[in-house]
């Protein structure tokens, strides 16, 4: 199969700015903060998910669902599940925006749904926590890469930059696999679907002669 590791550049086209054009993600959004002063993180979260649901997912996203391509991403604003891309095939390291947690009973809810307060209680009492990856947190997800990686026979990189560990580090795990990785990192919502057509013409053509060889 092949798998597609993508980041914020493929979701930048869709209107969603990157953590490169917004610093102060990386100051607020760390558990520091939510230990301290889990409303400025909220502040944060109600912003990118106002951006989010403002969003639609582009040509990159919906060519990737069609292929029905595995993807592994570092994103959390849910455009590839909106693209169609099904539950099962994607490993969302860094979480999902579109939802949080209580801290205390568990109870998990959707932000559509909730009130845009300072802090979200539930009704234990407690409060909510966005079910995202927070910098300083361990990415728990990134144990079920090499797995995948044992199952693909091509990565596709799209849109990141390769600065945020450990998802920096899955190019790399391919490669001394043998594993082909091609990389898009501009114009993706019009590269990506050329690649895709042109990969899955490729993937045809084979199948097609091995079926043509077979004796009768």
């Amino acid at each position: 199969m092949w798998i597609v590791f993508s980041g914020a550049g493929i979701s930048q086209e869709s209107g969603i700015p990157t953590f490169e054009e917004r610093p102060d993600l990386r100051e607020v959004l760390t558990l520091d903060v939510w230990e301290q002063d889990p409303a400025s993180v909220w502040q944060i979260v109600w912003d990118m998910f106002r951006s989010v649901e403002m969003a639609k997912p582009n040509p990159a996203h919906c060519a990737i669902s069609e292929a029905q391509w595995y993807v592994v991403t570092q994103n959390i604003d849910g455009l590839h599940q909106r693209a169609g891309t099904r539950s099962g095939d994607i490993l969302e390291l860094h979480g999902d925006l579109r939802y949080a947690h209580c801290v205390q009973c568990g109870d998990e809810s959707q932000l559509a749904f909730m009130h845009q307060r300072a802090i979200p209680k539930c009704s234990c009492g407690s409060i909510y926590k966005p079910n995202v990856v927070l910098y300083q947190e361990p990415v728990t997800r990134w144990r079920y890469v090499a797995n995948l990686l044992n199952q693909a026979c091509g990565v596709l990189v799209v849109g990141t930059s390769l600065t945020v560990n450990p998802a920096s580090a899955l190019p790399g795990m391919a490669e001394r696999r043998g594993i082909p990785v091609h990389v898009i990192n501009q114009a993706a919502s019009r590269e990506v679907p050329e690649f895709i057509a042109w990969q899955t013409g490729i993937s045809k053509t084979a199948a097609e002669n091995s079926h043509r060889k077979r004796p009768s």
